[in-house]
């Protein structure tokens, strides 16, 4: 029993390993698996990576330049409503300004050139940028513009405006340069406003062609030089103006020198005052300090109004100043006692003109 047992044992053993042969043998005869190999994939904007965002710039690594929505657009090139002597390009380059031609000076101390058409103004209007209104900052120079809107220099110091052709666009003034200091405003035209073309304190305006204003030429306050302007056409399609070459209601230290007033009763369009209208403010502020002198004067109701309204009339002088005979329509001046009147004359014969002449 015991050796039956044993072979029956050694046979089974036999009979697995004979049986692991066998599958070892199969396996080895299947055939490969078939390998099934992919297109390559499309790339498209979705599958790309989010852009991460950047961290902001440190302000001192950041561009002062301004972003296009930050600039000011010019405006488009027009025509203006009232066309200046000669039309504006909007050509883009300019010219140095003939500032101080010989014969745009005085050509002696007590004998004036007079101003007009050929010696005031710009000097070369086809050569003009076009420019939107414009808020002037201290230390500015403005100059060989053609500027629709005015400019305003309130509060400013040092400001230089030259050569610029200066349509106020029908607002109240041209310039506004109330406590201005030191402003200089020379050959420039201005024309196109209602209330007056120049209007402030601290100018001097010289060499310029003021016209086409509604109102006045000039209203000065304080510190003011108006010299060598021709100013004319005033009163501008408004029959109920009171239209003044320079108005001063209670200003003082203003030099009114050297100007042509050229405002004739009988012009067409126009409606002036007077050549020069002075009244200080009763009970406030008297107008003192003021010169009138070798201005020509044509025109107007009275052609000077010099009252101080509570003043010293001895400080309002008008001296050496050219009328033109018959051109008022009352005479040369209305004047409180006190003022100074001498040594005016009449332009035709160079006859003298006394406060009571018409």
């Amino acid at each position: 029993m015991t050796l039956n047992a044993s072979r029956f044992q050694s046979l089974r053993l036999i009979l697995i390993v004979l049986a692991l042969f066998d599958c070892a043998s199969c396996a080895s005869k299947s055939p490969e698996p078939t390998v099934v190999v992919m297109p390559p994939k499309q790339w498209s904007p979705a599958d790309a990576e989010p852009v991460r965002e950047m961290p902001a710039t440190r302000p001192a690594e950041m561009s002062l330049s301004p972003s296009p929505s930050s600039v000011t657009p010019m405006p488009p090139t027009v025509e203006p409503t009232l066309a200046p002597t000669t039309e504006p390009s909007s050509d883009q380059a300019t010219v140095p300004p003939r500032a101080e031609p010989a014969t745009r000076r005085a050509k002696a101390a007590d004998d004036l050139e007079q101003p007009g058409p050929d010696n005031t103004g710009v000097a070369d209007q086809k050569k003009l940028k076009i420019s939107g209104k414009i808020v002037a900052r201290s230390g500015q120079v403005i100059e060989n513009l053609f500027i629709t809107g005015g400019i305003v220099a309130s509060d400013t110091r040092n400001v230089v405006i030259r050569n610029c052709l200066i349509d106020g666009g029908g607002g109240w003034y041209g310039l506004y340069c109330a406590k201005a200091v030191n402003l200089t405003i020379e050959h420039c035209e201005v024309y196109n406003m209602t209330a007056a073309a120049i209007a402030g304190d601290g100018f001097t305006a010289r060499w310029n062609n003021v016209y086409q204003s509604g109102g006045d030429g000039f209203k000065a306050g304080d510190a003011c030089v108006i010299e060598s302007n021709w100013v004319h056409t005033l009163g501008f399609k408004d029959p109920k103006a009171h239209a003044d070459g320079v108005q001063i209601r209670g200003g003082s230290n203003v030099k009114i020198i050297g100007n042509y007033f050229d405002m004739p009763l009988d012009e067409p369009d126009a409606k002036s005052n007077a050549s020069v209208f002075i009244q200080g403010i009763k009970g406030k502020r008297p107008a003192s300090d003021i010169v009138i002198e070798r201005n020509w004067m044509r025109g107007g109701n009275f052609s000077i109004h010099a009252y101080t309204d509570g003043g010293d009339g001895s400080t309002i002088k008008v001296f050496k100043n050219r009328f033109y005979r018959g051109s008022a329509r009352y005479g040369v001046i209305s004047m409180e006692n006190g003022v100074v009147f001498r040594d005016n004359v009449f332009d035709e014969d160079d006859s003298r003109c006394n406060a009571g002449s018409k």
